[in-house]
């Protein structure tokens, strides 16, 4: 990608999406020189791909394996911080020799604000127990996610965490507030 500057496309599901700011995260990184074409959504994005009309993209794994099983789509790297459970085969971007690019996606559940603590608790307590059961367990690892709970106020830490982490991360890359 780097002997190619500006010639190679990447495909996003559009400004303000995840493969979007992540690749414009990867491209601070690396110095490459891709040129952004926005679709409206993954779907299209990956079709784009597929066509050739991108040569590259970021993707849920999950979402891009029967297009690697098909020998559609080649898979480069996991952003994660360790190898996929669904693309063992296929190194991390730190293995690849970028520490900076290191992404996870994660669900959470929100409550209004206001909602008494023990209403809080009580359904914290509830989802915990959900979570821990072995078909909602190997549900979610047949889809490449990994189920992790915790305390309200931990995923408050958590949520802040992530906040202040892609703030930085996105202004060190000139993404533009506009496309956020």
């Amino acid at each position: 990608m780097k002997s190619k500057p500006g010639v190679l496309n990447y495909s996003s599901s559009g400004p303000a999406g995840t493969s979007y700011v992540l690749t414009e995260i990867l491209r601070a990184a690396t110095g490459m020189n891709l040129v952004h074409v926005p679709y409206k959504g993954a779907g299209p994005a990956m079709t784009a791909l597929i066509a050739g009309e991108a040569q590259v993209t970021i993707a849920p794994a999950v979402t891009t394996l029967a297009h690697w099983r098909n020998q559609r789509a080649r898979p480069l790297a996991v952003l994660s911080p360790q190898r996929s459970a669904l693309l063992p085969g296929i190194p991390t971007m730190v293995e690849s020799g970028y520490p900076g690019i290191v992404y996870e996606s994660w669900y959470g559940v929100l409550a209004p604000a206001g909602t008494p603590r023990e209403i809080v608790a009580k359904v914290n307590a509830d989802i915990q127990k959900a979570m821990a059961l072995p078909d909602v367990k190997a549900q979610l690892e047949a889809q490449g996610l990994q189920a992790a709970g915790g305390s309200p106020a931990e995923f408050e830490a958590f949520m802040r965490a992530e906040v202040d982490k892609w703030a930085k991360a996105i202004k060190a890359a000139g993404v533009p507030p506009a496309d956020i």
